[in-house]
């Protein structure tokens, strides 16, 4: 269960994952957890607390009993797939620094051995890259030190000893698996090869990763200017068809 963090490569992982789950699959037994969102964050939210100050954009539902029962029944579906193994990447785990919230995600996966992998990032660093992230992506930072957009050097979301004690404490410290994101890139370029040396024994028989070098806020940009020209076009259709005439 790779549970981000965030800005630590895991939309290039993710991706690497989907594209390449046949050779995973076929050379180390290794299915990929296929969730709702390309980055199964319906996982994390469903076990969140209810009170926390998450980014739930297009999910006013994600607190919802009735919601999180049918995520749970999803998680189910998925787990009851007939393969030796399973990797579900998600950094909205990463959320997740109570115990009780841990719990729930222990509970929802009951009766699977899991090892929690986890990036970790420069905090400075980390905090000034999801605080682009947020302004590109149209959320307005906060002074509330709860908040999921509070990004000032004391910000919750750069306790990392909380997170890894969250999950430590109910799935066993032998059983969180930490990956130093600077020395990743240092050694590889990429977090891809040194995640999967985690999960399988050799990482020279690996799919491709070298081209996968994606970054959430640039797509989210592209996808943003791609729909202003598309209204654009239409605007101007009437106008072609005037002057055609």
């Amino acid at each position: 269960m790779h549970i981000g963090t965030h800005k630590t490569g895991t939309t290039s992982f993710q991706k690497w994952l989907l594209d390449n789950e046949p050779l995973l699959l076929e050379h180390f037994g290794l299915a990929v957890y296929q969730g709702a969102f390309p980055n199964a964050r319906e996982v994390g939210l469903a076990c969140a607390n209810v009170d926390r100050l998450l980014p739930v954009r297009n999910l006013p539902q994600w607190n919802d009993p009735a919601w999180r029962a049918h995520v749970g029944e999803t998680i189910q579906t998925q787990l009851a797939r007939d393969v030796p193994s399973m990797i579900l990447s998600s950094e909205s785990l990463s959320f997740l620094h109570a115990r009780e919230e841990a719990q729930r995600v222990f509970d929802t996966f009951a009766g699977h051995n899991v090892t929690i992998l986890v990036t970790l990032r420069n905090p400075v660093d980390f905090l000034a890259s999801w605080e682009r992230h947020l302004i590109r992506t149209g959320y307005e930072l906060s002074n509330d030190p709860s908040s999921f957009a509070y990004v000032k050097h004391d910000s919750w979301l750069a306790r990392y000893d909380q997170l890894i004690d969250a999950y430590a404490t109910v799935f066993g410290r032998d059983n969180v698996v930490t990956v130093d994101y600077e020395s990743a890139n240092a050694e590889f370029g990429s977090v891809i090869p040194a995640l999967m040396r985690n999960v399988v024994s050799d990482i020279s028989q690996i799919p491709d990763w070298s081209q996968f070098r994606l970054n959430s806020t640039v797509r989210f940009d592209a996808a943003r200017r791609l729909s202003a020209k598309q209204v654009l076009n239409r605007l101007i259709r009437p106008v072609r068809r005037i002057l055609s005439r």
